[in-house]
């Protein structure tokens, strides 16, 4: 949205631009719409103004890139049975995530995530979707993982150790992770799809 920095495109212009992009480059159509369909989409649709304001901001100036930390190197895409866990510290105030995510695209390039974790290992499925910062304490982003094509879209495993994520920084409301996350998802199809109809047109 313009409020925010962009240029208020609706969702048939945007999917037009992808489509455009990839017909040119698909490297840069991947890294675009990890970005904007997959990687802000969550804070877009399910943000705080407080969160969109401090995040949608950069994300719109190319100033933060974003990626979507959802698949796990044992449960790939299951988003149910993910292994990521964040437990409130004993002050209530932060978050503490550990885990690990793989094949994470613009993994490199990104200064912002949205990473999902279980809240209540008991329960499976009980997810947050929590907004992190590359730069953070504990935020492990590894070597680009060797691809067959695509090289200049980078792809990249993550691990969180005792990574402090502030109360504020969780999209939505304790447990809605997985309806965000299956919400983005189907953006990021919609993106793809734009983009591969581009890319045939090479």
């Amino acid at each position: 949205p313009k409020a925010y920095g962009g240029l208020g495109l609706n969702l048939f212009q945007y999917l037009k631009l992808v489509e455009d992009v990839a017909t040119q480059n698909m490297d840069l159509g991947i890294t675009a719409l990890a970005h904007l369909s997959i990687g802000t989409k969550g804070i877009l649709l399910f943000g705080t103004e407080e969160q969109k304001q401090k995040y949608l901001v950069p994300a719109a100036s190319g100033q933060m890139i974003f990626s979507y930390a959802l698949t796990e190197p044992r449960i790939g895409s299951d988003a149910k049975n993910i292994e990521t866990t964040a437990v409130l510290d004993a002050s209530g105030e932060f978050y503490l995530l550990n885990g690990q995510k793989t094949y994470i695209t613009n993994g490199n390039y990104a200064g912002g995530l949205t990473v999902f974790a279980q809240l209540d290992p008991q329960n499976p499925g009980t997810l947050g979707a929590f907004i992190v910062e590359t730069a953070w304490d504990g935020v492990k982003v590894g070597r680009e993982m060797p691809k067959m094509g695509l090289k200049a879209s980078s792809t990249a495993p993550i691990k969180f150790t005792n990574v402090r994520v502030p109360k504020g920084n969780l999209l939505g409301q304790p447990g809605d992770g997985f309806k965000i996350a299956m919400t983005v998802l189907n953006f990021g199809r919609l993106a793809l799809g734009a983009a591969s109809a581009g890319f045939m047109k090479l």
